[in-house]
């Protein structure tokens, strides 16, 4: 199979299949809502740079801007494998390249006055498998008489491998929940390609062309050192175009609804401006849709009335005691 080399979304190479499921990110990357035309959109040009320099693609910006659902539609749009994890407080660097069972391997020994290599101990995680997919199923191990290939069950859990040879895209999601140490953690790892997996000393390389796109919500300062080896995007919030043709996307059955997607939109402006001003959370776009798709199902229509202003509160102002 092919794959392209160049991120051209006017080009796909695997076409969108289905429809989006209404007011949904499915996160399958069939569907993206540029905010300009193609040639003149500026999340464009960043992939494209990010590609010719080999360095990961950091996108920041406020959530709901699209940050993690581009990195799909740049996979499927090139035909490239695609692995994601979200990063959570108890992430670790390690994490992201392997996993190794201890606990398992304990009570292996404890059962039995022989364990089984250390290899079958061993989870290779989104790095690995982006950087060398064949060398993450074989997990270190070469192939002989006495080794077996492993099942292709034994395949990533997160992500879509559609070809052992394909170049891949990686996504590290909310890079910024992660303890400030991650980072300076995996400097080597995305900065050279390339890991050591320390239980085995295998030596992890990237065999083939490979996309780190890394996201964050700017919820913490990210290291100055792990900002210089990546190629930094700024995602904005969409503005009441783009969230017109979003609306569009998501409700194809419900065009005759510009004027309902047109107000809700502007009361999304209207929020947005105002949480500038006074501080606090902005709506996202999710919540956009949710409220279109709230209004269209229980016939609402935004103003001023009750039934709008519990809309307003349930999915946009989220206010709580405590």
């Amino acid at each position: 199979m092919n794959y392209n080399s160049v991120f051209d979304p006017q080009n796909p190479l695997l076409p969108s299949v289905g429809k989006p499921i209404a007011g949904q990110d499915m996160r399958d990357g069939n569907f993206y809502v540029f905010s300009e035309p193609l040639k003149k959109d500026p999340t464009v040009l960043p992939v494209n740079i990010a590609l010719s320099t080999s360095r990961p693609l950091l996108l920041c910006g406020p959530p709901g801007t699209g940050k993690s659902s581009l990195a799909a539609f740049v996979a499927r749009t090139m035909n490239w494998n695609y692995f994601e994890q979200v990063v959570t407080s108890r992430t670790t660097a390690q994490d992201l390249m392997w996993s190794f069972d201890a606990i398992r391997r304990l009570r292996d020994a404890q059962a039995k006055s022989e364990v089984e290599e250390l290899t079958s101990y061993i989870e290779p995680r989104v790095l690995w498998w982006a950087f060398s997919p064949l060398d993450a199923l074989r997990r270190g191990r070469l192939f002989s008489s006495s080794n077996p290939e492993i099942n292709s069950a034994d395949g990533p859990q997160n992500g879509v491998l559609r070809d052992y040879s394909h170049p891949s895209v990686v996504l590290l999601d909310e890079i910024d929940k992660a303890d400030p140490d991650v980072p300076n953690d995996l400097l080597v790892a995305i900065g050279s390609k390339r890991f050591r997996v320390t239980e085995t000393g295998h030596e992890v390389k990237s065999e083939m062309s490979s996309l780190v796109i890394i996201t964050s919500n700017n919820e913490r300062a990210l290291p100055n050192a792990f900002l210089r080896r990546c190629i930094v995007h700024r995602l904005e919030p969409p503005d009441l175009s783009r969230l017109l043709n979003i609306a569009n996307e998501h409700f194809p059955e419900d065009r005759q609804s510009q004027d309902l997607f047109k107000e809700i939109a502007a009361k999304v402006i209207e929020m947005r401006c105002h949480a500038v001003e006074h501080g606090g959370p902005t709506p996202s776009t999710p919540e956009y849709l949710d409220a279109v798709r709230a209004c269209l199902e229980l016939n609402i229509t935004p103003g001023d009335t009750l039934e709008w202003r519990i809309v307003q509160g349930a999915v946009f102002d989220k206010q709580i005691e405590g």
